[in-house]
């Protein structure tokens, strides 16, 4: 079988989960969604410097939602595009070493009642 999404045999999900396994020794593993290239970055490395330097590059990811439809799904892991790059913007400077630092103690606090 080319290709077991077509018609619903298997989810993108489970077709990437299966991509990510079979190809342990790669960094990076590339695939066609329909007639879109896409990736699947194995590598913590290349992950760490896409989500910190390269992320402005790397803002379409196939997540596309009806706004109308589905207004809470309007957040950082939902949108993507212009503006998920906005978002991204907005958000960098309030998760600074520094304020994550700060936040820790509270952090221990909420997790000992949990």
């Amino acid at each position: 079988m080319k290709n077991p999404n077509l018609f619903g045999y298997k989810s993108i999900t489970d077709i990437s989960e299966e991509l990510y396994n079979k190809y342990k020794d790669e960094k990076v593993v590339g695939y066609y969604r329909g007639n879109t290239p896409e990736l699947i970055v194995r590598d913590p490395e290349l992950v760490k410097r896409i989500l910190n330097v390269d992320f402005a590059y790397f803002y379409m990811r196939g997540l596309t939602r009806n706004d109308a439809l589905e207004p809470l799904l309007l957040s950082l892991f939902h949108v993507e595009g212009d503006r998920w790059k906005l978002l991204r913007q907005r958000l960098t400077s309030a998760f600074t070493t520094h304020k994550l630092k700060g936040m820790f103690p509270l952090v221990v606090q909420c997790a000992g009642k949990l």
